[in-house]
Formats: structure tokens, sequence, C-alpha cells
């Protein structure tokens, strides 16, 4: 009985939060950790789950950049409300928790829509990552449009950036 009102009291939060998909991924993948190959959202269904909580939020709001984390999604946008400003978030979970320092937008006509970077790029992306390195070495990817050198503005840029420092721009 007292494991049992453990787990439940354990459970509740997750499953009021609705995070109780999310901590089924987690405990999925949890050793992954004790081999030091942790790959969190690198793994194909946490990247499906972070890649549709991502879409949901952003829905047809302008994007200047969308990161994929191990535990956390970053995305800066503009606001409906704040034409002409971005505004950061990270997205843990069904956890959104907005970053307070919006910016002016330099150049608007590099944001781009969602449509733009589809599920199937982001996995073409991660597999051509994985054939030259190790996922678990990857501290973040996504797409930018703010980052050096120009691209021409129709371009979207990848940027995959290692945990020892390394950085690649597709």
């Amino acid at each position: 009985m007292i494991l049992v009102l453990f787990f439940t009291g354990f459970l509740v939060p997750f499953k009021m939060s609705g995070n109780l998909d999310w901590l089924r991924i987690k405990l999925k993948y949890y050793p992954q950790k004790f081999t030091f190959h942790y790959k969190g959202n690198f793994n194909e269904d946490a990247f499906n789950m972070a890649y549709d909580k991502a879409v949901g939020f952003i829905g047809d709001q302008k994007i200047e950049s969308l990161l994929f984390y191990k535990d956390l999604i970053s995305v800066n946008y503009e606001p409906a409300d704040h034409k002409g400003y971005t505004q950061l978030v990270n997205i843990k979970g069904n956890t959104v928790e907005k970053i307070f320092s919006p910016s002016v937008i330099r150049e608007p006509e590099r944001l781009f829509n969602i449509d733009a970077v589809s599920l199937d790029r982001f996995k073409k992306a991660i597999a051509a990552i994985q054939q030259t390195n190790e996922l678990h070495k990857v501290m973040y990817f996504g797409v930018r449009s703010d980052i050096w050198p120009r691209q021409p503005q129709a371009a979207i840029d990848l940027n995959v950036v290692f945990e020892d420092g390394r950085k690649s721009l597709h």
C-alpha cells in the first residue's frame, strides 16, 4: 500500500500537467545516462514529440530561431501582439517558459514560418549528423535566421553545435 501511495503521489502531478508522456520517454531513455550516451530529444520518438510541441506552440507566427537541445526546445519568435520584436521561449515537456527579454527585429525579411522546416528535413539532418558524429555529443541543432555568414534571404541555415565547441553549418 505504501508503494501504491508513493507512485500515485509521484504520478499525479505529471498527469495533471499533461507531462505523463514526457515522463514515459524520460524513463525509457534513462539508461542512456548511465552509459554517457544520453541523446534526450535526439531520440526518434522524443524528437517527434518535441517537434509536435514546437509546431503547436508556434502556429502561424514568424520565427527567428528554432533550436532543439537534449532536454528543451528554444524558440525565438515574433508574437502576434508585439510586431517588430522577438520573444524567446523555452519549451520543456508541456511547460513553456517565456524569457523576459524581447529584442527588436533587425531584419524582418529573414523571419520564416514553421512550414519552411518540416519534420522530414529535421529527420534527414539527424540522420546526416549521426553518420559522421555521435548524437549524444550534440549540444543543440536547429534553424536560425540570425547567424553569420549571411546567406541569401531565401536560405534557412541549419546550425549544429557539439559539446566540444565544434560547429557545423549546412
